[in-house]
Order: C-alpha cells, then sequence, then structure tokens
C-alpha cells in the first residue's frame, strides 16, 4: 500500500461520496457533515503531534 498523505485521501473521499450520491441530495448532506466531522478530528490528531 502506498502512503497517501492525509489530507489528500480525505478529499478523496469526499469526492468519492459527492459521486456515488450526488443523486440523493439528502444523502450527500449526511456524508459530507460525515466527511468534515472525519477531517476535523484528523487535523486535530496531526496537531497533536
Amino acid at each position: 500500500m502506498a502512503f497517501i498523505p492525509g489530507p489528500a485521501l480525505l478529499d478523496f473521499l469526499s469526492h468519492l461520496l459527492h459521486t456515488t450520491f450526488i443523486t440523493d441530495g439528502r444523502q450527500l448532506q449526511m456524508n459530507q457533515r460525515y466527511v468534515d466531522e472525519l477531517r476535523q478530528k484528523y487535523i486535530k490528531i496531526l496537531q497533536k503531534e
């Protein structure tokens, strides 16, 4: 498994969710919120190190 920088990985996941759930607006909002929460947690973890 190649090393992928965290932010790039999160952006990829965000893009994946956008393309997967683009047909259902409510589903998209739910998943975008989830990705945003993950990103915030990840940023906090990085800042602690």
